[in-house]
């Protein structure tokens, strides 16, 4: 019986080890160690001094880099919808959300930097509704 018990105690722990040795190499791989910082503006998103007009453009940079920390700074209350529908976009990732005045420093540093879409001659560029927060999203996440 004795026997029977320590074997049964050691395949155990040895399915255990099996399965926590690949979520331990799944979990590392899902982080960089990096934070990517991303200031969002009503019409586009800035990321290492570079505009993005839309949020697959954004998605190019971010998955490949695959951060630890996403920081989605929104610049000014007219940049809420689009901060909202980043944070949508990037559930999946761990997010710092932070509302600043459109005076503040890493605000007024990324306005001059400025997106121009080249397929378009000329006009506003339009906000798809895919790039807006959706109301069925956000209600599934209010407590």
């Amino acid at each position: 019986m004795d026997a029977r018990s320590t074997v049964s105690r050691i395949s155990r722990t040895a399915a255990a080890l099996a399965l926590a040795f690949p979520l331990a190499a799944l979990a590392a791989d899902r982080t960089s160690g990096a934070t990517l910082s991303v200031t969002v503006f009503p019409d586009r998103y800035v990321a290492a001094n570079v505009p993005f007009v839309d949020l697959d453009a954004l998605n190019a940079l971010v998955a490949p880099m695959n951060p630890s920390v996403l920081q989605l700074d929104g610049c000014g209350p007219e940049s809420a919808n689009a901060l909202l529908a980043a944070a949508e976009r990037f559930r999946g990732s761990y997010l710092e959300l932070r509302m600043l005045a459109a005076a503040e420093g890493s605000c007024s540093a990324s306005a001059t930097v400025s997106a121009v879409r080249v397929s378009q001659a000329g006009g506003a560029v339009p906000a798809r509704a895919a790039y807006r927060p959706t109301d069925r999203y956000w209600q599934s996440v209010m407590p």
